[in-house]
């Protein structure tokens, strides 16, 4: 139905209008037009009984849109596009505990499994594409909000302990979220008992 409303870029755009069957017009049309043209365009619509419905196709841009109806037009409405929120920048900085003398290591997104031994940190650092109303980190058994900076920067460690899957949630301030299933799958490797082997005395 026509209204103002916010759609994810590349998402299907359709206007269906239903009159009361006492009053359908002949002729019915979408007229539209984005930001940077200067004049409206029209765009057919089909009839269904008494619902005329436009043919859909992918909106990448704003719209202006109204509807004609036998010389007649409606109010005008807005079509406001919107990216959905991702992850611009993540990376996860693997810091070993320190009596393993190990030096930290980085892996970039996408990265889809984190190999540490016991005890590591694991350091999330990230960006967003746009402002974001909420971003929570899944672990399981548990629900992380994350903070989120001015400029959509966050940071989060998490204690390596037992094998874990992460996934994250965000969902921007008009209510668009992230669908895409990205995951980090944790694998926790046990550090080796030391072995001492008794050179000399050959005998007791």
């Amino acid at each position: 139905d026509p209204g103002n409303t916010t759609f994810e870029q590349g998402s299907p755009f359709r206007v269906d209008v239903t009159f009361d069957e006492s009053n359908v017009p002949e002729n019915v049309s979408l007229r539209i037009k984005t930001g940077i043209e200067q004049a409206f365009r029209t765009r057919g619509m089909e009839a269904y009984g008494n619902t005329f419905r436009s043919v859909s196709q992918p909106i990448n841009n704003d719209l202006e849109y109204y509807i004609e109806m036998d010389g007649y037009q409606s109010e005008r409405f807005y079509a406001d596009v919107q990216l959905r929120p991702r992850f611009k920048d993540l990376q996860a900085t693997i810091l070993p505990p320190a009596y393993t003398r190990l030096d930290s290591s980085i892996m970039s997104y996408p990265m889809s499994q984190v190999r540490a031994y016991q005890g590591s940190t694991l350091r999330l650092t990230g960006s967003l594409n746009k402002p974001v109303a909420l971003l929570q980190l899944n672990k399981t058994g548990e629900i992380q909000d994350l903070t989120v900076n001015t400029d959509s920067s966050f940071t989060q460690q998490i204690a390596v302990q037992h094998k874990d899957t992460l996934r994250f949630y965000m969902e921007d301030e008009n209510g668009l979220v992230n669908e895409n299933p990205f995951q980090i799958i944790i694998e926790p490797s046990e550090d080796e008992f030391p072995l001492a082997e008794i050179i000399e005395p050959e005998n007791n």
